[in-house]
């Protein structure tokens, strides 16, 4: 999981990764899960405004 170069955005349009498909990671007490919810959570952070636009630049 260490050798992939970082991609240049996690964001294409109004879709965008989460979790261990953004964050590669080893698969050890549910990592990837657990970045999902904190991915997720900065996510409705930024959107509470409702500009999901903005919210996905960020």
């Amino acid at each position: 999981m260490l050798d992939r170069p970082p991609i240049g955005t996690w964001v294409r349009g109004r879709l965008a990764l989460l979790g261990d498909a953004a964050h590669p990671m080893l698969q050890h007490l549910a990592q990837g899960a657990c970045q999902a919810i904190e991915d997720a959570h900065e996510l409705a952070e930024q959107s509470a405004a409702g500009d999901w636009g903005r919210a996905l630049a960020a």
